[in-house]
């Protein structure tokens, strides 16, 4: 997530996408959930234009363009926006290429007096962590052995796995908040340190859904996509595969917390698995 202020146009820190090559083999296209927030301090309304600028030609909007004007913030309120990109998948690691996200702030409906103009930065990392030579795994919860393996706040499960005949870790309770804990994790000390997993969506009744879902370390929000994930509408199944999540941790580098993964769900249980921390010096 990014948080924008009018007040002070100040430009927000980089963003991270974060994706085990592995574990996209054959999809063909990658699709990205992003959110950012923007706060109008002033008492005018301003209107929000987003514009992908890509010099290798790889990222569009999930429709194919590279510009969306999203409408009014009003004056005095702050507004979530979610964007949807896509890439088509590469057939090598992809390292440190880098995106930009320009996010213009304009004074009227037409979106031609220009307020502020925001570059976000993009640092993107679709990388086989397990097989690249410049990556070092430093620890994988597969739950595999039957147990939680250090996690608490949910419960083990062998309904669904990435590995047939495998385990994967679920929530306890339904319609609410769930929170999974890895507690005083030490984190290694390097210059990039990344948290990726998947989890599964078993979803007994249409309309229910996971949203929300927040990566956390030391308490702080590292990562968090809000609003909903996963949903089951009325036609779809009621197991729909596994989705990839990441979160960049390399700030808390050498650092010693909790390590959580936050999430609403509805009345039905979310499957986590393959949790794997992965660094590079």
């Amino acid at each position: 997530m990014v948080y924008i202020s009018n007040a002070y146009g100040t430009f927000p820190s980089r963003g991270t996408i974060v994706v085990d090559r592995a574990g996209v083999i054959g999809a063909g296209t990658l699709n990205f959930i992003e959110y950012f927030e923007f706060q109008n301090q002033s008492t005018n309304d301003v209107y929000i234009e987003v514009e992908i600028q890509d010099a290798g030609g790889n990222w569009t909007f999930d429709d194919g363009t590279t510009l969306k004007q999203l409408g009014a913030v009003t004056g005095g309120t702050t507004q979530g926006f979610t964007l949807n990109f896509k890439r088509p998948e590469p057939t090598t690691d992809v390292e440190d290429e880098v995106f930009n996200l320009i996010v213009r702030v304009y004074q009227d409906a037409t979106y031609t007096t220009l307020q502020y103009e925001y570059t976000w930065p993009v640092d993107v990392y679709i990388v086989d962590f397990k097989n690249n030579a410049n990556w070092t795994v430093h620890q994988v919860w597969n739950f595999d052995d039957g147990t939680s393996q250090g996690w608490s706040g949910g419960t083990i499960s062998s309904a669904f796995s990435i590995q047939a005949g495998g385990y994967s870790y679920r929530n306890n309770t339904t319609n609410g908040t769930e929170v999974f804990t890895q507690s005083g994790y030490q984190l290694p000390t390097a210059s990039k340190i990344f948290l990726v997993g998947y989890f599964a969506m078993d979803m007994d009744s249409t309309s229910d859904y996971i949203k929300d879902l927040k990566i956390k370390f030391g308490g702080q929000v590292v990562t968090q996509f809000l609003g909903t994930l996963v949903k089951r509408d009325s036609g779809e199944p009621q197991y729909q595969g596994w989705f990839q999540f990441g979160a960049n941790l390399s700030d808390f580098s050498g650092s010693v917390g909790d390590l959580q993964i936050q999430f609403y769900i509805t009345s039905c249980y979310a499957y986590f698995d393959e949790l794997m921390i992965v660094y590079r010096p």
